[in-house]
């Protein structure tokens, strides 16, 4: 099974975190390391330093 490295905006809730680690994925939620208010662009160079998939559910990501 392949994992993957995710790091999940702050609109997926915890159920959704929990679900994917429960599945084997190494999932980050930005609010666990201090970004929950951080802009966009923190977020998704964050994500690529860590080589993340930034997981949004923000239709307005990046505007």
């Amino acid at each position: 099974m392949s994992v993957f490295r995710l790091l999940l905006d702050q609109m997926p809730d915890e159920e959704v975190a929990q679900s994917l680690r429960n599945a084997g994925h190494d999932v980050i939620r930005v609010s666990e390391i201090g970004f929950a208010m951080a802009d966009d662009a923190v977020i998704l160079e964050h994500a690529v330093r860590d080589d993340r998939t930034l997981v949004t559910l923000d239709e307005h990501f990046g505007d």
